[in-house]
């Protein structure tokens, strides 16, 4: 959003409930200046994704994934962007595309090993590892093997609620603002709901 444009009222009224949830939420709480960068910021990808949405007839179902998993990586500075569909016993996960630091992921299927922090949305929504990932999961050689250190996802589901899928960002740093990462993975996750059901 432009500083010298005033907000309209939709947007208010999203900046109004993004706060709401930062202040109810338990992760780690930002700094003045971080809580404006990520108010802004939010707005700006609020926007540039209900605008990729509101376009999907123009775009194949492939196209629109890449797209949100680029916009996601650009906006969170995350290292890797996967969104993939998940069986509803969370033993495999087919990659329907993503983003990593060298460019697209390649589309295919790998098993979600034991202690996997994926495993955890079977019982909820929104996962978030901001950061000492690697250390709570060392016993999964994926986690290892690519050095994850902060990680958080959210279920796709549609508007009955069925299990869709995941969208997943993941770092080999951290996760600098865990409450702004999570809120657009549940802006993301409700795009990608309507587009995945079909």
């Amino acid at each position: 959003m432009d500083q010298n444009s005033k907000p309209t009222k939709k947007d208010t009224g999203l900046l109004a409930r993004y706060d709401n949830r930062l202040a109810t939420s338990s992760l780690r709480p930002l700094s003045e200046v971080e809580a404006e960068k990520a108010r802004t910021d939010y707005l700006g990808t609020h926007q540039a994704l209900a605008s990729l949405f509101a376009n999907q007839q123009q775009k194949s179902v492939r196209e629109l994934v890449y797209d949100c998993a680029a916009l996601l990586k650009k906006m969170t500075g995350a290292t890797y962007v996967w969104i993939g569909t998940l069986k509803e016993n969370l033993e495999q996960l087919t990659l329907l595309g993503g983003q990593t630091q060298e460019g697209f992921a390649i589309t295919g299927k790998f098993l979600l090993m034991q202690n996997s922090p994926l495993a955890e949305l079977g019982k909820k929504d929104l996962i978030c590892y901001p950061r000492n990932a690697l250390v709570t999961f060392v016993n999964n050689p994926y986690m290892q093997k690519y050095n994850i250190n902060g990680l958080a996802a959210h279920t796709i589901r549609d508007e009955r609620r069925k299990f869709l899928g995941i969208i997943c960002v993941m770092d080999v740093t951290a996760i600098a603002h865990p409450d702004y990462t999570c809120e657009l993975l549940r802006e993301a996750a409700e795009g990608l709901g309507s587009l995945l059901k079909n």
